[in-house]
């Protein structure tokens, strides 16, 4: 980054009274005002030139750091998918024997005749009531 200390001293050294002591003799103001206009143009496009220059290169970094991040989210992004599908890999042959389980609990409790499920209900109501 430019600072404005460099950019006066370095860039647009512009000291009136040195200018006007370097006037030839038999100069008259419309030539003093001439120069002073050509200075001010000249400063204004210089000024103009880093100031695109400076915004190129905004730019050109705005866009690397834009390029290192879409490839940082992608990264993420398959990193992410890769731990989902394992975690899946290993969950799923888990809830279908928890699936199993509750199947034959329940074909087992069908298979219960009725005298059956009236005598285990009145055992669970005393071990309740002992408890």
């Amino acid at each position: 980054m430019m600072k404005p200390e460099y950019l006066f001293e370095n860039i647009l050294p512009v000291n009136m009274e040195d200018y006007i002591a370097k006037l030839p003799p038999n100069s008259t103001l419309t030539q003093l005002s001439k120069s002073l206009y050509y200075i001010y143009t000249n400063g204004l496009s210089r000024i103009n030139y880093l100031i695109s220059l400076q915004s190129t290169l905004i730019l050109e970094n705005t866009l690397s750091n834009a390029s290192d991040s879409t490839l940082f989210i992608n990264l993420i992004s398959f990193i992410s998918i890769g731990m989902i599908t394992f975690i899946g890999i290993f969950t799923f042959p888990m809830l279908g024997k928890i699936e199993d389980r509750k199947i034959s609990v329940l074909k087992f409790f069908n298979f219960l005749s009725v005298e059956q499920i009236v005598t285990l209900i009145k055992k669970g109501e005393e071990y309740r009531v002992e408890f």
